[in-house]
């Protein structure tokens, strides 16, 4: 359940950086944002379907 919240919480992470930086015009910012957002994603899957303890 912790990884699946994480995952959640990376994902709303991502999208508030890349929204901030398609604001201020930061590309770099941008991409960086965007991967967190897909990491976060993977997380909340691998979280979600693995076997709890």
């Amino acid at each position: 359940m912790k990884t699946v919240l994480l995952g959640i919480a990376l994902i709303l992470f991502g999208f508030n950086l890349t929204y901030v930086s398609v604001q201020a015009s930061w590309a770099v910012i941008d991409v960086i944002g965007l991967c967190i957002s897909f990491i976060g994603f993977i997380v909340s899957l691998v979280g979600g379907l693995g076997r709890d303890k």
